[in-house]
């Protein structure tokens, strides 16, 4: 059976009417099926709406009258924060095509919907194993027919002149394991992308500047400058001039002009770390960067037009931030156009935080020019610790027997967190206990404390303890 997946295209499917709207005679998910090469036996229309959409409804029964041969169907799915978030949309729409009988013989218009909805696609195409064609559509006054066309794209899991993300130094690499494979697999394609922001959201110390190191230099624009800006760090008067330079005698001490780290960063990248934290004055600012590709030096009125990525990150809940007013909604979907979520160190396997504890004994090894030996059991007490410092913590560690060890790590070298056996055990057990059970009931506070017999208060501190809220 041959089937048609694609988004609806609520810009390009309608024209409005008086009172109403009906569907384009250009929509795409129209004209495939007059214009295409192909006859479907099956169309399925994806959308994140609900299924009172009367857009919905216009379109379908359009197509069901113009194309009676066809089956026409909707999938709703649940994806919260609608068409940007590329991590559920991913995960949404593999599910989706995983469960479809194996005998579909399935095309993908790949140009319906949003840039995160086409990058899901693509990472479908790249990284799952179930054949598929992405479509192109090319609008009418592209073509000298002035007819919509529609092309196979033909992707490739690697790009001449261009680096995956691998791993094996971890100073501006990721160590790839089955936890984070996913963020790393999003990574590598987002780079491919270079004109798409990305934020990167994760605890302390998970690596979240590691990460938009590697998708700067796994881009196009790998040659040019990546310049790393901790927002947090810096005060609101500094950063501005900082991130847009100044003119002489804009303020006390300017007695030249300076370039800003955006014009510094002109054809490269820019990482904004920890940028829920800026002001609502430069909110503006950077979303004015954004939308129109310029920027105004501080103490100057003459606009200059930069080519800058935008890379930013943050440890806060951006939505929640949005809710309450403290950051702005459409900067942070201008932000989040794409998004990677990185996992605590907590969340990791054993086994995998093991083979963390080698790489960074490697790297120690060759730093300091010295052999260390860790024994097993050391090594698999070290691993189960809850690390709240994550990543950050854990080489912190290493780093200390490297300094203050002989030629073997014992258990009294370990932090006095791990040293108590009773201790240790009872309470990253009881962590490891609650964590879990949190998990189990999809973060709901109330039926966790239930489960667990504890009050919410109580709960919320061990969690706080854990870094998990």
């Amino acid at each position: 059976m041959k089937v048609l997946l694609s988004w609806i295209a609520y810009d390009f499917d309608f024209v409005p009417i008086p009172g109403n709207m009906k569907v384009s005679k250009d929509s795409p998910s129209k004209s495939i099926h007059q214009h295409g090469d192909v006859v479907y036996d099956k169309h399925i229309i994806l959308s994140t709406s609900t299924s009172d959409d009367t857009r919905v409804n216009i379109l379908i029964n359009d197509l069901k009258n113009s194309f009676s041969n066809i089956d026409f169907q909707v999938e709703y799915l649940n994806i919260p924060n609608g068409a940007y978030d590329l991590q559920l949309i991913y995960k949404s729409v593999s599910l989706l095509i995983n469960k479809l009988p194996k005998d579909y013989d399935i095309d993908i218009l790949y140009s319906n919907g949003t840039r995160p909805m086409s990058i899901a696609w693509f990472m479908y195409y790249t990284y799952e194993t179930k054949s598929i064609r992405l479509l192109q559509g090319i609008a009418p006054k592209y073509n000298k027919e002035n007819i919509p066309k529609f092309t196979q794209i033909t992707a490739q899991q690697s790009f001449p002149g261009v680096p995956s993300i691998t791993v094996t130094n971890t100073e501006n690499k990721i160590i790839v394991n089955k936890t984070n494979s996913i963020s790393i697999k999003q990574a590598r394609t987002i780079a491919q992308y270079d004109w798409i922001t990305c934020t990167v959201f994760g605890e302390s110390g998970t690596g979240k500047e590691n990460i938009a190191t590697s998708i700067h230099k796994s881009s196009p624009r790998a040659a040019n400058t990546l310049i790393s800006v901790n927002c947090a760090a810096i005060s609101d008067e500094l950063l501005e001039s900082r991130l847009f330079g100044y003119k002489k005698g804009s303020f006390t001490g300017a007695k030249e002009d300076h370039i800003g780290f955006f014009e510094a960063a002109n054809g490269g990248s820019i990482f904004l770390d920890e940028i829920g934290d800026i002001s609502p004055k430069l909110q503006v600012s950077l979303l004015r960067v954004l939308q129109e590709g310029r920027i105004m030096m501080v103490g100057s009125n003459k606009e200059i037009k930069v080519d800058v990525r935008i890379i930013a990150a943050t440890n806060k809940n951006l939505e929640k931030e949005v809710k309450a007013g403290k950051f702005r909604e459409d900067l942070y979907y201008r932000l989040t156009e794409t998004s990677i979520n990185l996992k605590p160190l907590r969340e990791y396997k054993i086994n995998e935080i093991e083979n963390l504890i080698d790489v960074f004994f490697e790297e120690n090894s060759r730093l300091f020019k010295k052999k260390l030996i860790i024994k097993k059991s050391v090594k698999q007490k070290l691993a189960s610790y809850s690390f709240p410092g994550n990543i950050r913590e854990l080489k912190s560690i290493i780093l200390n027997f490297f300094v203050f060890c002989d030629k073997e790590v014992k258990e009294d070298d370990l932090p006095n967190i791990l040293k108590n056996d009773e201790t240790f055990n009872l309470k990253a057990n009881a962590n490891n206990h609650i964590f879990k059970t949190f998990q189990h009931f999809n973060n709901n506070l109330q039926q966790t404390s239930r489960a667990l017999g504890i009050s919410n208060n109580t709960l919320k501190n061990r969690l706080r303890e854990i870094n998990v809220i």
